[in-house]
């Protein structure tokens, strides 16, 4: 079985996958594969420059972990949902850390911490 990474153009890493297919007949949608001798544990401190792997520099690190948070956020029009429905059910103040719009956000916002 042969290990592959998934990048961007601006070279982040999107995904490990290991698979005995050829890569080339994969949906990359625009994205770039890269073999790897084994699949990487780590990817959100690298990205891959001239078709290597790197570590990302500081900077780049704090542009990533809001990145990462503009992607794991639910929807917009779901966060507006999920807002109606704590306030329908009257979480206010203190109480509104218990309601689902909070309880998500939060949970995106300890996954992707600010450095």
């Amino acid at each position: 079985m042969k290990h592959y990474i998934i990048y961007n153009q601006q070279g982040k890493i999107l995904q490990n996958i290991s698979t005995n297919e050829n890569p080339n007949s994969m949906l990359l949608f625009g994205n770039s594969i890269l073999e790897v001798p084994q699949p990487l544990l780590d990817f959100e401190s690298k990205k891959v420059q001239n078709g290597k792997i790197v570590g990302i520099s500081a900077q780049e690190n704090d542009f990533n972990y809001d990145f990462n948070r503009y992607l794991e956020y639910p929807a917009i029009r779901e966060q507006f949902g999920a807002l109606w429905h704590d306030i329908d059910q009257g979480l206010f103040g203190e109480n509104a850390k218990q309601g689902k719009f909070y309880t998500t956000v939060l949970d995106v916002k300890n996954k992707f911490p600010k450095t």
